[in-house]
């Protein structure tokens, strides 16, 4: 059985996605984390060190004395693990701490700031990401985007596209509210500016200032920085039209999905777009963005509408679209269920990851 030390951060329903998925598999895991372990990934029983104590709250992922602080504790954690490979989760700061250990080899997950935004702050910070990259073993990607990226890093040739998919036994259709009694719109987001969902609610508002009649709603899951603003846009249409659930767990997703019948993402920027595909999983038609990785994740006009042009007119076209051709919810739908399942079946990528710590460790 191989050991792989996962450096990642433990409370993220990615880290979750991956270690469940991993662990067991001819593969022992022990999990090091710079924040605090989620009680799904402790109820799994494997190993796992949390640094949440040595680290600042408020601790940037460039602060030096986190590294000064949690270094020697996760050597000590190599020299009693003895790992056979290191799997990096974010190239950054955990790919920072990877290449500060000295212990090779390693593996590097990109997942989206950190190649894409991390290495555009300075010369300097393009330097640190570039050094990680290349002392790595291989690199993984989740989208062909980022992939196109990696070229300009020069490890285009040990670079591999392992798309982040689902779990198509959790994401699947289930019945929904009739149509006739109102479309529903439905985003699941962190309520940060660069997701757009600004835009998003001014559409809505919008639209029924134009349509008072109209039976629709719009439903916001998540929280963030910009929730006061966004509740503040709603304006007469809060809890009348426009709610915001706040928070809620991953596994609480599918039940919400499938309460509602069309799905918007319209990312400012977005390195992939895995809740849209948890979306089409879930049998909702779309409304995305062209921007980043978000058109890799659905069809234009077949599991969905795609705005060229990120403004809120556009996106009240894309949803008005929706309420005067209510058939096409249900055939887009069936499309975009199709579509994931015939790209982005997550027992797939499980495989393909696989097969690529066998191919580097024999």
């Amino acid at each position: 059985m191989k050991r792989i030390l996962f450096l990642a951060d433990g409370s993220s329903s990615h880290t979750i996605k991956w270690v469940s998925a991993i662990h067991g598999r001819d593969v022992e895991i022990f999990l090091f984390s710079l924040r605090d372990i989620s009680p799904a990934l402790k109820e799994l029983g494997i190993g796992s060190f949390s640094a949440d104590t040595l680290v600042k709250s408020n601790a940037s992922a460039f602060d030096k004395s986190t590294y000064l602080k949690v270094l020697p504790q996760l050597k000590k954690t190599i020299k009693s693990f003895q790992p056979d490979l290191i799997h990096v989760h974010y190239a950054t700061s955990y790919g920072l701490l990877a290449y500060l250990s000295r212990f090779r080899p390693y593996v590097v997950s990109v997942w989206g700031s950190d190649l894409l935004v991390f290495p555009n702050r300075s010369y300097l910070h393009k330097t640190i990401l570039t050094m990680i990259l290349k002392r790595s073993k291989s690199v993984f990607s989740s989208s062909a985007l980022m992939m196109e990226k990696l070229k300009g890093f020069g490890v285009a040739g040990k670079s591999k596209l392992i798309p982040f998919g689902i779990d198509l036994t959790h994401f699947r259709p289930h019945s929904k509210p009739e149509l006739s009694e109102g479309i529903r719109f439905v985003i699941v987001k962190s309520l940060e500016h660069t997701y757009g969902i600004d835009i998003a609610v001014l559409a809505f508002v919008n639209l029924l200032n134009q349509h008072p009649s109209l039976k629709c709603t719009l439903t916001v899951v998540g929280g963030g920085a910009e929730e006061t603003n966004y509740k503040k846009l709603a304006g007469k249409y809060l809890d009348r039209g426009i709610s915001f659930l706040g928070r809620k767990q991953p596994g609480e997703i599918p039940e919400i999905l499938n309460q509602n019948h069309v799905f918007i993402n319209i990312s400012r920027s977005e390195s992939f777009g895995v809740s849209v595909l948890e979306a089409e999983a879930c049998g909702l038609a779309v409304i995305v963005s062209n921007k980043g990785g978000l058109p890799e994740t659905m069809e234009p006009n077949k599991t969905g509408i795609m705005i060229e042009e990120l403004t809120a007119t556009r996106c009240e076209r894309a949803m008005k679209y929706y309420i005067d051709h209510p058939e096409m919810i249900q055939k887009m739908g069936n499309e975009g269920r199709a579509f994931v399942e015939n790209h982005f079946d997550f027992k797939l990528n499980v495989q393909q990851q696989l097969a690529a710590y066998r191919e580097i460790l024999g």
